[in-house]
């Protein structure tokens, strides 16, 4: 048979995860919460204006990152919409 954890540290598990998502619900309508997320959005928005990524559109992360998240942008073009992508 496979081995199967105590019930306490499921518990455990599921407690943790439950505190991680309360505290990302609590800082998900925020304003800025860190400084490059302007940047982030600023990319996002001349994205769907049909620019071009390392073009015209300054880009420090890989373009997978960009276009995974385009599609929660174009639902509601918002930092929160890209918050919950991420």
């Amino acid at each position: 048979m496979g081995w199967r954890p105590q019930a306490p540290a499921w518990a455990a598990a599921v407690l943790v995860g439950i505190g991680f998502l309360a505290a990302e619900a609590i800082v998900l309508g925020a304003r800025i919460r860190d400084f490059d997320e302007g940047v982030y959005w600023q990319s996002f928005r001349a994205l769907s204006r049909g620019e071009t990524l390392f073009h015209s559109i300054f880009a420090p992360t890989p373009p997978a990152f960009y276009y995974a998240l385009q599609p929660f942008y174009q639902m509601a073009p918002s930092l929160t919409s890209l918050r919950l992508g991420v």
